[in-house]
């Protein structure tokens, strides 16, 4: 759920369009049970790239956003189901984690693996690449509840912040770069500082006692948006580390949450098969 500037409207044409022909015409979908679970978008807003899951093996694809063809098949090279996937600085790169402990970066065109990346002990759920152009450092987060820094170039972890006391489903930077957030299963949001290697703030409520699985910030930084599996989004003041509002409105739980780059809205993905996007501005008003 990634949505550059330029290609929203593209996007919003095209990926119905061509997501929507894929399993209507392709009979083979419903008789292996390929289920579509990951397809992150390039920086240049050219590529995206989907994960199919079939049976043990991964099948990724990437197609070309302008247009209906399938441009390029990559070998089903990953024999565990890989739970993210986000393009490198370029689009010809892809980072994924999967549930064997490790984050992989591929060559998209060769298929080959550039760099792997050990040190967790539980599956990778989630990878967020730091928003500076060179791209060389990335956070990851997981079942063993940690959250791990990465060196691109190096294939070292730098850093590995703890504090959760159950799954970490989401890693998101903030918008600096300076600092990320996580969201995991203990119903609590953490925020920590890259600098100071610490954690910097919690974001909890006794009411809210549902896990978290998908968290992103505001063009600004000062809101953080969470949605949980009690189907409801809670949004927080960044630095006073306070619930500012709830925006309702998903029958099933949240499973993926992103603010569009202009700061305008933000969307949010369901079990209930709906997407949902909701203008800030309406949210902001109602706040006053």
């Amino acid at each position: 759920m990634c949505v550059p500037d330029e290609f929203s409207k593209v996007i919003k044409a095209k990926f119905y369009v061509w997501l929507g022909q894929l399993i209507r015409d392709t009979s083979s979908v419903r008789r292996r049970s390929v289920h579509i679970y990951s397809s992150p978008l390039s920086r240049t807003g050219k590529f995206l790239f989907g994960m199919l899951l079939q049976r043990t093996k991964n099948i990724p694809f990437q197609y070309p956003l302008l247009g209906l063809c399938l441009v390029h098949v990559v070998p089903p090279v990953l024999l565990l189901p890989a739970a993210c996937c986000q393009f490198n600085c370029s689009d010809h790169q892809l980072l994924t984690g999967s549930g064997d402990s490790t984050c992989v970066l591929w060559d998209i065109e060769s298929a080959q693996m550039i760099q792997s990346f050990h040190g967790h002990s539980g599956d990778v759920l989630s990878i967020s690449l730091s928003p500076s152009e060179s791209g060389r450092v990335f956070v990851s987060g997981g079942c063993d509840r940690c959250a791990n820094v990465w060196d691109v170039r190096t294939g070292r972890c730098v850093q590995v912040f703890q504090g959760h006391d159950s799954d970490v489903n989401s890693v998101r930077f903030y918008p600096s770069g300076d600092a990320f957030a996580t969201a995991s299963d203990d119903a609590t949001i953490r925020l920590f500082d890259l600098r100071a290697d610490r954690e910097l703030a919690v974001y909890k409520k006794d009411s809210v006692i549902f896990g978290c699985n998908a968290v992103d910030f505001s063009l600004s930084g000062r809101l953080l948006f969470g949605g949980y599996s009690d189907h409801a989004i809670n949004v927080w003041d960044v630095l006073k580390a306070q619930r500012i509002t709830i925006l309702y409105g998903h029958e099933n739980r949240i499973s993926s949450l992103r603010t569009s780059p202009d700061g305008t809205a933000v969307c949010t993905g369901s079990w209930d098969t709906t997407l949902r996007v909701r203008s800030l501005f309406v949210m902001r008003s109602s706040c006053k």
